[in-house]
């Protein structure tokens, strides 16, 4: 991969999770390769927490990830890791009901702490994406969590240009757009 990203400014790595295990391989050869800026696969809750590191093993990872660019910093060479927080898509569904007025959207209300349980239950003893899935939507929920990033003011949407927007109001623009 070093022959491919030579000459490049940046590199932008979205890995899936079934691909995560090359990421190393990849951030070490966008160094020798001279690229100048490395946006990380790092999206998703607040890694930086101790108790999500804990509690999702996706997120310990992605910290290790962090403190290995962290130790690769110099000269000529940066990275960016994005926290964005929970998806569009997982939001969506409730979003879209409020929209369209159709009642054929359910919504169930769980409790986190149960979550995280079944989903540690589901994880570790069958590798079940449903149970990491509850996993991440924990560390994203629960407030000790920090997924909060405005609350904890870390949100950098003006920095990158982008004004807030209402999740309801885009989803509604969206609708009406469509019919």
């Amino acid at each position: 991969m070093v022959e491919v990203f030579k000459g490049q400014d940046a590199v932008v790595l979205s890995l899936g999770f079934q691909a995560e295990h090359r990421h190393s391989a990849l951030v070490h050869a966008s160094v020798k390769a001279g690229v100048k800026r490395l946006v990380a696969s790092g999206y998703g809750a607040n890694d930086n927490n101790t108790e999500v590191q804990k509690m999702f093993p996706i997120a310990a990872r992605k910290a290790q990830m962090v403190e290995e660019l962290k130790m690769l910093e110099k000269p000529g060479w940066s990275w960016t890791a994005i926290c964005c927080g929970l998806f569009f898509d997982l939001y969506a569904p409730t979003a879209l009901k409020k929209a369209t007025d159709v009642d054929e959207w359910t919504v169930s209300h769980v409790d986190t702490d149960d979550q995280i349980r079944t989903g540690a239950e589901e994880w570790q003893t069958t590798g079940s994406m449903k149970g990491m899935g509850k996993l991440a939507l924990a560390s994203n929920l629960k407030e000790a969590y920090g997924a909060d990033f405005k609350r904890q003011g870390l949100l950098d949407n003006k920095m990158l240009g982008l004004q807030h927007e209402n999740l309801d109001e885009v989803v509604a623009r969206v609708v009406d757009q469509g019919r």
